[in-house]
Protein backbone atom coordinates (compact mmCIF):
# COMPACT_ATOMS: atom_id res chain seq x y z
CA UNK A 1 0.00 0.00 0.00
CA UNK A 2 3.08 2.36 0.68
CA UNK A 3 4.00 2.17 -2.68
CA UNK A 4 0.56 1.97 -4.07
CA UNK A 5 0.51 5.77 -2.37
CA UNK A 6 3.67 6.82 -3.12
CA UNK A 7 2.96 6.49 -7.12
CA UNK A 8 -0.40 8.26 -6.12
CA UNK A 9 1.53 11.37 -4.12
CA UNK A 10 3.87 11.36 -7.55
CA UNK A 11 1.47 11.40 -9.50
CA UNK A 12 -0.71 14.15 -8.04
CA UNK A 13 1.79 16.33 -6.64
CA UNK A 14 1.12 18.90 -9.08
CA UNK A 15 -2.55 19.50 -7.73
CA UNK A 16 -1.23 19.90 -4.17
CA UNK A 17 -1.85 23.11 -2.69
CA UNK A 18 0.59 25.03 0.38
CA UNK A 19 -0.33 23.83 3.76
CA UNK A 20 -2.13 27.10 4.78
CA UNK A 21 -3.44 26.66 8.10
CA UNK A 22 -6.20 29.10 7.70
CA UNK A 23 -7.24 27.96 4.38
CA UNK A 24 -6.57 24.04 4.73
CA UNK A 25 -6.47 22.69 8.77
CA UNK A 26 -8.70 25.14 11.11
CA UNK A 27 -11.42 23.69 12.38
CA UNK A 28 -12.68 20.55 10.70
CA UNK A 29 -12.23 17.06 11.81
CA UNK A 30 -9.40 15.64 10.11
CA UNK A 31 -9.47 11.67 10.00
CA UNK A 32 -6.65 8.99 9.87
CA UNK A 33 -8.19 5.57 10.19
CA UNK A 34 -5.58 3.37 11.57
CA UNK A 35 -4.98 -0.12 9.77
CA UNK A 36 -7.22 -1.71 12.72
CA UNK A 37 -9.94 0.60 11.76
CA UNK A 38 -9.72 2.74 15.09
CA UNK A 39 -10.34 6.18 14.30
CA UNK A 40 -8.33 8.66 15.18
CA UNK A 41 -9.27 12.65 14.77
CA UNK A 42 -7.16 15.88 14.85
CA UNK A 43 -8.71 18.95 15.17
CA UNK A 44 -6.54 21.84 14.56
CA UNK A 45 -7.23 24.82 16.33
CA UNK A 46 -6.03 28.52 15.41
CA UNK A 47 -4.24 28.86 18.68
CA UNK A 48 -2.13 25.84 17.66
CA UNK A 49 -3.78 23.42 19.98
CA UNK A 50 -4.55 20.24 18.81
CA UNK A 51 -7.12 18.04 20.13
CA UNK A 52 -6.59 14.10 19.51
CA UNK A 53 -9.63 11.68 19.86
CA UNK A 54 -9.62 8.32 19.20
CA UNK A 55 -13.04 6.43 19.03
CA UNK A 56 -14.34 9.87 21.34
CA UNK A 57 -11.40 10.31 23.95
CA UNK A 58 -9.16 12.41 23.50
CA UNK A 59 -5.56 14.45 24.34
CA UNK A 60 -4.71 17.78 24.06
CA UNK A 61 -1.75 18.67 21.91
CA UNK A 62 -0.08 21.22 20.13
CA UNK A 63 0.83 21.56 16.27
CA UNK A 64 2.80 24.47 14.81
CA UNK A 65 3.71 24.79 10.83
CA UNK A 66 7.73 25.42 11.02
CA UNK A 67 8.18 26.32 7.64
CA UNK A 68 6.89 25.70 4.01
CA UNK A 69 4.76 22.36 4.02
CA UNK A 70 6.87 21.37 7.32
CA UNK A 71 4.69 20.97 10.38
CA UNK A 72 5.13 20.05 14.07
CA UNK A 73 2.55 17.62 15.97
CA UNK A 74 2.98 17.38 19.42
CA UNK A 75 0.28 14.64 21.04
CA UNK A 76 1.44 13.24 24.82
CA UNK A 77 5.41 14.72 25.13
CA UNK A 78 6.59 13.29 21.43
CA UNK A 79 6.86 15.75 18.70
CA UNK A 80 6.45 14.17 15.35
CA UNK A 81 7.72 16.50 12.34
CA UNK A 82 6.05 15.89 9.06
CA UNK A 83 6.39 17.37 5.31
CA UNK A 84 3.52 17.31 3.42
CA UNK A 85 3.27 14.93 0.32
CA UNK A 86 -0.43 16.32 -0.45
CA UNK A 87 -2.08 19.08 0.90
CA UNK A 88 -5.82 19.67 -0.36
CA UNK A 89 -8.72 21.44 1.19
CA UNK A 90 -10.68 17.88 2.24
CA UNK A 91 -7.13 15.23 2.26
CA UNK A 92 -3.25 15.67 3.43
CA UNK A 93 -0.76 13.15 3.37
CA UNK A 94 2.24 13.94 5.89
CA UNK A 95 5.35 12.62 5.69
CA UNK A 96 7.31 11.63 8.49
CA UNK A 97 10.38 13.48 8.42
CA UNK A 98 13.14 11.50 7.12
CA UNK A 99 11.29 8.15 6.77
CA UNK A 100 9.12 6.38 3.98
CA UNK A 101 6.07 6.77 6.45
CA UNK A 102 2.88 8.56 5.46
CA UNK A 103 -0.13 9.46 7.70
CA UNK A 104 -2.97 10.46 5.58
CA UNK A 105 -6.01 12.41 7.04
CA UNK A 106 -9.08 13.32 5.34
CA UNK A 107 -11.68 15.83 6.22
CA UNK A 108 -14.71 13.37 8.46
CA UNK A 109 -17.53 15.05 6.51
CA UNK A 110 -15.64 12.91 3.28
CA UNK A 111 -15.32 10.12 4.75
CA UNK A 112 -18.82 9.87 5.86
CA UNK A 113 -20.56 10.74 2.27
CA UNK A 114 -18.39 8.04 1.19
CA UNK A 115 -18.53 5.38 3.48
CA UNK A 116 -14.53 5.42 3.63
CA UNK A 117 -13.67 2.90 6.72
CA UNK A 118 -10.31 2.14 5.96
CA UNK A 119 -6.77 3.67 5.08
CA UNK A 120 -7.18 1.47 1.15
CA UNK A 121 -10.85 2.84 1.17
CA UNK A 122 -9.22 6.60 1.77
CA UNK A 123 -6.16 6.28 -0.89
CA UNK A 124 -8.45 4.78 -3.64
CA UNK A 125 -11.05 7.42 -2.96
CA UNK A 126 -8.31 10.13 -3.67
CA UNK A 127 -7.20 7.88 -6.71
CA UNK A 128 -10.60 7.98 -8.66
CA UNK A 129 -11.13 11.84 -7.53
CA UNK A 130 -7.91 12.59 -9.41
CA UNK A 131 -8.66 10.02 -12.29
CA UNK A 132 -11.51 11.69 -12.93
CA UNK A 133 -10.42 15.04 -12.85
CA UNK A 134 -6.99 13.95 -15.08
CA UNK A 135 -9.93 12.62 -17.53
CA UNK A 136 -11.80 16.01 -17.37
CA UNK A 137 -9.00 17.84 -18.15
CA UNK A 138 -8.05 14.77 -21.07
CA UNK A 139 -11.48 15.72 -22.51
CA UNK A 140 -11.28 19.59 -22.39
CA UNK A 141 -8.21 19.57 -23.93
CA UNK A 142 -9.30 17.23 -26.88
CA UNK A 143 -12.69 19.49 -27.12
CA UNK A 144 -9.99 22.49 -27.54
CA UNK A 145 -7.54 20.13 -29.72
CA UNK A 146 -10.64 19.54 -31.47
CA UNK A 147 -11.69 23.63 -31.57
CA UNK A 148 -8.83 24.75 -32.64
CA UNK A 149 -8.56 22.17 -35.63
CA UNK A 150 -11.91 23.89 -36.61
CA UNK A 151 -10.66 26.74 -36.42
CA UNK A 152 -7.75 25.91 -38.77
CA UNK A 153 -9.87 24.79 -40.99
CA UNK A 154 -12.28 27.74 -41.17
CA UNK A 155 -9.28 29.85 -41.43
CA UNK A 156 -7.81 27.69 -44.50
CA UNK A 157 -11.54 27.45 -46.06
CA UNK A 158 -12.16 31.10 -45.95
CA UNK A 159 -8.23 31.18 -47.78
CA UNK A 160 -9.56 29.04 -50.26
CA UNK A 161 -12.64 30.85 -50.79
CA UNK A 162 -10.46 34.53 -51.02
CA UNK A 163 -7.96 32.91 -53.34
CA UNK A 164 -10.64 31.27 -55.85
CA UNK A 165 -12.64 34.70 -55.45
CA UNK A 166 -9.28 36.62 -56.32
CA UNK A 167 -8.57 33.83 -59.32
CA UNK A 168 -12.51 34.52 -60.43
CA UNK A 169 -12.25 38.82 -60.35
CA UNK A 170 -8.82 37.88 -62.17
CA UNK A 171 -10.49 36.20 -64.93
CA UNK A 172 -13.49 37.97 -65.37
CA UNK A 173 -11.16 40.90 -65.37
CA UNK A 174 -9.11 39.36 -68.52
CA UNK A 175 -12.15 38.35 -69.83
CA UNK A 176 -13.60 42.45 -70.09
CA UNK A 177 -9.86 43.39 -71.13
CA UNK A 178 -10.10 40.78 -73.91
CA UNK A 179 -13.88 41.97 -74.68
CA UNK A 180 -12.82 45.87 -74.63
CA UNK A 181 -9.59 44.45 -77.07
CA UNK A 182 -12.29 42.75 -79.45
CA UNK A 183 -14.31 46.18 -79.59
CA UNK A 184 -11.39 48.51 -80.72
CA UNK A 185 -10.72 46.06 -83.30
CA UNK A 186 -13.37 46.27 -84.72
CA UNK A 187 -13.49 49.67 -84.59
Amino acid sequence: MKLYLKDLLSRIKNYSQQLDAEAILYNKKWLFITEDSDEVVYIFRPNNELIVTLNGVGVKGKWEILFDNTISIEVKDEIRVYNAAFVEEKFLALQLDSNNRFDVLIEKTIQEQNYITNLDESIKYIDNKYKQLELELAVQKEIENQKKLLEEQAKQELIKRQEDERQRLLIQQREEERETQEKLLEE
